[in-house]
């Protein structure tokens, strides 16, 4: 701040804010000069530039104790942000768990079995490979830039599929009597479909999510069950 501003904070007289208006022309006002042009005793000046430091050291040390409680009040906010965070996306990861549970509600055994997700999204693909890699398969994980992709996809037991292109998959993706999870949703002619194309695999499988009416409602229900578990646990 200006000397005046500097002069009313620190509660002089009337006199040397008066004093300071004249001077405002630097920001940098060195305080014994300001005193002499307005006190002939040089006692005086002496008293009130004692005065003058005191105040001033006291509002550095303040300004200092203040940007302390800032810093830590800022680790804090930060801190409670970033378990908010793990926290939101915990409830998200493990609602991907829909994959294994439907697989489960299927009676299919994954121990041993040769699963390839296509996908290698943070928020579907690698948290559903972990998933079945906890279950004991063999996971292939493949993406845009997988080569032979048809060929490896067509040696999967289990296929997870999440790669957001409409009916990307047919029968020749897929081996016979393979569990494929359809986790794609597209929208084509106004109608939902996924990622693979049912009716052109649906005589291959031994089993296949739909789309709509398949993962979806899958997602949604363990969501809700895990935002629950997590307001019990707060």
């Amino acid at each position: 701040s200006n000397a005046f501003e500097i002069s009313k904070s620190l509660g002089l007289s009337p006199q040397i804010i008066d004093k300071a208006k004249s001077m405002l022309s630097s920001e940098q006002i060195n305080i014994e000069e300001l005193l002499k042009n307005i006190y002939d005793d040089k006692s005086k000046i002496e008293k009130e530039k004692e005065e003058i430091e005191l105040k001033l050291q006291k509002i550095s040390e303040l300004e200092k104790s203040l940007e302390q409680d800032n810093e830590i009040l800022k680790k804090q906010e930060l801190e409670l942000i970033n378990n908010a965070k793990i926290k939101a996306r915990n409830i998200l990861l493990d609602a991907k768990e829909e994959a294994t549970t439907i697989l489960k509600e299927m009676n299919v055994d994954l121990e041993g079995k040769n699963a390839v997700v296509i996908g290698r999204s943070s928020l579907v693909g690698l948290p559903v490979s972990k998933l079945l890699l906890n279950k004991h398969a063999t996971v292939t994980v493949c993406h845009s830039r997988t080569k032979n992709l048809k060929e490896i996809a067509s040696r999967a037991d289990v296929l997870v599929v999440a790669i957001g292109k409409a009916r990307f998959i047919n029968h020749e993706y897929v081996k016979e009597g393979a569990f494929v999870i359809d986790v794609g949703v597209n929208r084509v002619d106004g109608k939902l479909c996924g990622d693979v194309d049912f009716d052109d695999v649906i005589d291959k499988v031994s089993m296949i999510t739909p789309v709509p009416k398949g993962v979806g409602p899958m997602t949604i229900a363990m969501l809700m069950n895990n935002v629950l578990k997590a307001y019990e646990e707060r």
